[in-house]
């Protein structure tokens, strides 16, 4: 009767057969049995060695069980070790064995070092290009708080320097309407002329005369009413 598996017999006349030691797998001619290759680890379930799971090694032959590699690290590719992650990615308890972006977790993190078990918050003002490094937000845009991308700034407010926190409102008679660059206010509807309220800041602009149909009111150009009219100016 030829042995089951992970049994052996290496002798002539034998009336029983032998199992395999740990971390051993029986051959298919039931003569002899073999260590489990590193990355490897014999399982009992399996009844056979098999490769151990993202997270985990081995470094010796004829292992029953696998190494957990730490955080900040990942098994490398033949499982017979751990690798560091690269920087923008992070392994830790809940990544399950692998390094990942740090945009997994918050759109604002990253790592410039590798190796890391956690990410970093980009400060206010700023943002993470590829998760490795942070950059000023462009004029425009803004990053209030240090969980969040540079933004467009809303209707009616602009920035016009690098790394804003917030957005500035615009001024009366003064408008953004969104779909251009947010880095300076424009005449509002109606409005013919604006001037700026000081030389050092051309995007603060006040509007000093209206289009013909509008008329100039609280510092707007607002529309006539029916039944009246106007040549525009600031009457």
């Amino acid at each position: 009767i030829k042995c089951a598996r992970n049994k052996y017999t290496d002798t002539l006349g034998s009336f029983e057969c032998k199992s395999c030691p740990d971390g051993h797998e029986g051959g298919s001619d039931r003569t002899e049995c073999f260590k489990c290759k590193v990355g490897y680890y014999f399982s009992e379930i399996e009844e056979e060695c098999i490769k151990c799971p993202e997270g985990y090694y081995t470094d010796k032959e004829g292992m029953t069980t696998c190494l957990k590699c730490p955080p900040g690290t990942q098994s490398n590719d033949n499982f017979n070790g751990c690798m560091p992650c690269e920087e923008g990615r992070y392994s830790d308890e809940n990544t399950i064995g692998k390094c990942v972006f740090c945009s997994n977790t918050r759109s604002s993190t990253y790592n410039d070092k590798p190796g890391m078990s956690t990410c970093q918050f980009c400060p206010p003002g700023t943002e993470p290009v590829r998760n490795t490094f942070c950059r000023q937000c462009i004029p425009g845009t803004y990053s209030p708080i240090n969980d969040s991308i540079c933004l467009k700034c809303p209707i009616n407010t602009y920035s016009n320097t690098f790394g804003a926190t917030e957005c500035k409102p615009c001024p009366e008679g003064m408008t953004t309407d969104g779909k251009e660059e947010q880095t300076s206010c424009k005449c509002a509807k109606g409005c013919l002329d604006c001037i700026a309220s000081s030389s050092n800041d051309k995007s603060q602009r006040k509007c000093t005369s209206c289009l013909g149909g509008y008329a100039f009111m609280n510092g707007k150009c607002q529309p006539c009413d029916a039944g009246y009219f106007s040549k525009g100016g600031i009457s």
